[in-house]
């Protein structure tokens, strides 16, 4: 167990898989862009945990099971923005997910020694607008904090990209089966942008970021210029053979609708913090320059957090990941189902009353 490699996949379901060509041959447990629905929870092999931390992983699975079952048909054609969206209308379980699991996972890195782990995190991290960025960005600090707490020749580094196309969530095969029905295809804005890879191309990357060792980095994958979303699914209706109808083509086949930007979705994402990344050995891998808070600072922070978290108080878990988190600025309103439901009943009850 001393020379496991952990790879923490916390997009959605925080998990760790044991590195090997198993984890990754055909689309192994869940890897791109996370195992979003239908994946499984794992645990490093050989290490044992505590009926708390299994708790703290678990959590999301049972409101995963709980809650994901009734959307089953929007999933299909939504699942691109549905993981983004459902965590901004829970972010208690999307902070419980995100940093609570990655807690426990560097935690167990740590007891176990293991020589290398890798936190996959995503551009959404940067200048985040969302739960979801706002809450990996958290756990890129968590896992900088526990590189400080490691044992020399161990490394605890977060490797951060964009999209990959064709995995769980990508827009291509949402566009696909849109285009198969006849359409429309959605975009939610004309102008909006993204960054893409390949799947063998991010896992050969991840493997080799992490093979760096340089505890405490934040890696950066080069995902070379944006694609504009529009341009694409345009593409992709010319490539299906189709045409598209628009004003200047009423007779098109396959229209394209624009659905309005959703809670937390930005038009363009970011794969830095500040503008001094640092070369690497590889010329796809840079290494982010950025600044970290303490790890006692982080860890009362943290404590705070957790009391907000347990009383599902989204005001304040918002306000609290602000101060944890330079340049998290909320794109919208309080969208969390519960909040709104009890604000419902309260004004509700205030009519009657």
């Amino acid at each position: 167990m001393k020379k496991l490699m952990a790879v923490a996949l916390s997009l959605l379901l925080v998990t760790a898989l044991a590195v090997s060509a198993e984890a990754y041959r055909g689309g192994g447990r869940g890897y791109g862009n996370g195992p979003c629905y239908g994946g499984e929870l794992g645990y490093v092999p050989g290490m044992n945990l505590t009926a708390e931390q299994k708790a703290k992983i678990a959590d999301m699975r049972v409101v995963h099971q709980k809650e994901m079952k009734p959307l089953q048909d929007q999933m299909f054609s939504k699942k691109g923005d549905l993981r983004l969206l459902w965590q901004e209308k829970n972010p208690d379980q999307a902070v419980l997910n995100n940093i609570g699991g990655t807690m426990v996972m560097t935690e167990l890195a740590l007891k176990y020694g293991v020589e290398c782990f890798v936190n996959v995190s995503t551009d959404k991290a940067v200048n985040p607008t969302s739960v979801m960025g706002a809450s990996k960005r958290v756990a890129e600090m968590i896992v900088r904090s526990a590189a400080e707490k490691a044992l020399p020749g161990r490394a605890f580094v977060s490797v951060r990209f964009g999209n990959v196309l064709g995995s769980r969530g990508s827009v291509i095969p949402t566009f696909k089966e849109q285009i198969r029905r006849g359409g429309p295809v959605t975009v939610t804005h004309p102008e909006m942008t993204r960054y893409f890879m390949t799947i063998p191309e991010a896992a050969q990357l991840v493997l080799q970021a992490g093979g760096m060792k340089r505890n405490g980095s934040v890696f950066v994958l080069d995902m070379g210029q944006p694609v504009k979303i529009m341009d694409l699914a345009r593409r992709m209706v010319e490539l299906s053979g189709l045409t598209v109808k628009d004003e200047q083509n009423p007779e098109g086949d396959i229209e394209i609708a624009v659905t309005g930007l959703r809670p937390g979705e930005k038009l363009y994402e970011e794969l830095l913090i500040g503008t001094d990344p640092k070369p690497t050995s590889h010329p796809r891998i840079m290494k982010a320059h950025e600044a970290f808070i303490p790890w006692v600072e982080l860890e009362a922070k943290l404590n705070a957090l957790e009391m907000a978290v347990n009383v599902n108080d989204v005001g304040v878990i918002r306000l609290m990941m602000q101060q944890l988190v330079a340049g998290y600025i909320p794109s919208d309103d309080i969208v969390d189902w519960v909040y709104l439901e009890k604000e419902a009943e309260a004004q509700a009850l205030g009519v009657a009353g």
